[in-house]
C-alpha cells in the first residue's frame, strides 16, 4: 500500500469512486426530469470542485496535525508535589508547612490542586498566585481558593515555566487591587519552571 501525504492510494481510490457515483445519481436524476438542469450543474461543479479541492484540504489538515503532535512531543513536563510553609528569610515560602500542593504542566495545560489548612480572617478569602521571583517579579492571579481552601485550578497558558514560586495571599473579599498582598504561604518551584 502506497501512503502519499498520510492517504494510501486506497482511499484515494476511495474517494474518486465515491465522488463518481454523486455525478452519476445526478445525471440520472436530471434524466429522470427529477432536477431541474441548472441544479444538476451546480451540483455536479460542487462535486468537481470538492474533488478538485477536497483531497488537498485533506493533506493540509494532515500536516498541521503531525506538526502538532510534533510540537508536543518537544514540550517539557513538570509535577511538583510539595508542602505550602508560610514565609521565612525574606521568601513567601521556607516557614512552618501550612498545606500541601501539586502541580502538573505539559508547557501549555497547567493544573494546580492543594490545600491551604488554615483559614482567612472574616471578610477576607485567600488568592493563589503564579510569580516570577528574582526574573521580571510578575505576578499572575490564579483566583480565590474555594472556601474550604482547597485549590483547584486548570488554566491553559502560554508557557507556565516561566514563573518560579506558587503563593498564597490573604485579600479582602471585594478587594479591587489588583496586586497581591503578603504571602501566607508559598511553594518554590522545581526545574523546569524558572526557565
Amino acid at each position: 500500500m502506497t501512503k502519499v501525504n498520510g492517504f494510501t492510494s486506497i482511499s484515494n481510490a476511495i474517494y474518486i469512486l465515491f465522488t463518481m457515483l454523486k455525478i452519476q445519481y445526478m445525471k440520472n436524476l436530471f434524466e429522470n426530469r427529477k432536477l431541474p438542469y441548472v441544479t444538476v450543474l451546480t451540483l455536479t461543479v460542487a462535486v468537481v470542485a470538492s474533488l478538485t479541492f477536497g483531497m488537498e484540504g485533506q493533506t493540509s489538515q494532515n500536516v498541521v496535525a503531525q506538526n502538532d503532535s510534533a510540537d508536543t512531543a518537544q514540550l517539557q513536563t513538570a509535577n511538583v508535589t510539595g508542602e505550602l510553609t508560610k514565609p521565612a528569610g525574606g521568601n513567601p515560602y521556607g516557614g512552618e508547612k501550612i498545606g500541601d500542593i501539586t502541580i502538573s504542566s505539559d508547557g501549555h495545560q497547567t493544573n494546580i490542586k492543594g490545600l491551604v489548612s488554615a483559614s482567612p480572617a472574616a471578610g477576607n478569602v485567600y488568592e493563589a498566585w503564579l510569580g516570577d521571583a528574582g526574573g521580571s517579579e510578575y505576578k499572575l492571579s490564579l483566583g480565590q481558593l474555594n472556601e474550604n481552601g482547597t485549590i483547584n485550578v486548570s488554566q491553559h497558558m502560554v508557557n507556565p515555566f516561566t514563573y518560579t514560586i506558587f503563593f498564597v495571599t490573604e485579600e479582602p473579599q471585594d478587594d479591587v487591587d489588583p496586586n497581591s498582598a503578603n504571602a501566607i504561604a508559598g511553594v518554590q518551584l522545581k526545574a523546569p519552571f524558572g526557565q
